[in-house]
């Protein structure tokens, strides 16, 4: 008798918290529309530990001389944590050079905050202005992480396919760009 008044005080202890967690996950749900959860933010925070950590190192030691391990240990990280925040080395590598051409935006992707100045410029002479600015702002600070992915990719394929995806990215980003200036002077 003992056995099932504990069992079904358990059962009912467990309803309640089902309850509580069902009320509280669906009133996050609702917050979580409005505002980046604890997750998210924490997963953020860690991967930007992880590409701080790596451009330190790749900028040290090189690609080659930095391993996923080396990275870990920098970021403060588990290797795992790489692995699940980022990926593989040459993620890394890419996530590295992502956060060098957001600069301070980072880790807003360039073409969001590009697209957004590019939208408040009318005058075509302005846009090209602009976009100058930007390419030497952007060149200083990812040439260094441009050679060292053409480095790399003498020794790595993943890095070499890197540094070719990246390049026709770049031409792509320079063709939408024109043809905005294009489309700004008719």
């Amino acid at each position: 008798m003992l056995f099932v008044v504990m069992v079904d005080l358990h059962v009912r202890t467990v309803s309640i918290r089902f309850y509580l967690l069902e009320w509280y996950s669906n009133e996050m749900l609702e917050e979580s529309q409005s505002a980046p959860s604890l997750r998210h933010t924490l997963a953020a925070t860690t991967r930007s530990q992880v590409v701080d950590a790596a451009a330190q190192l790749f900028a040290e030691q090189g690609y080659t001389g930095s391993s996923i391990g080396a990275i870990a240990q920098r970021a403060g990280v588990a290797v795992q944590t790489i692995y699940n925040s980022v990926g593989n080395k040459v993620a890394v590598l890419s996530a590295v050079l992502d956060a060098a051409a957001s600069g301070p935006r980072s880790p807003t992707p360039v073409p969001v905050f590009m697209a957004e100045r590019t939208s408040e410029i009318s005058d075509p002479v302005d846009l090209v202005h602009m976009l100058a600015d930007w390419f030497v702002e952007v060149n200083e600070r990812t040439a260094p992480i441009h050679w060292i992915i053409r480095q790399a990719a003498s020794l790595d394929e993943g890095a070499a396919e890197l540094e070719r995806a990246r390049a026709r990215q770049r031409l792509h980003n320079y063709q939408r760009a024109a043809a905005s200036s294009a489309s700004s002077a008719v």
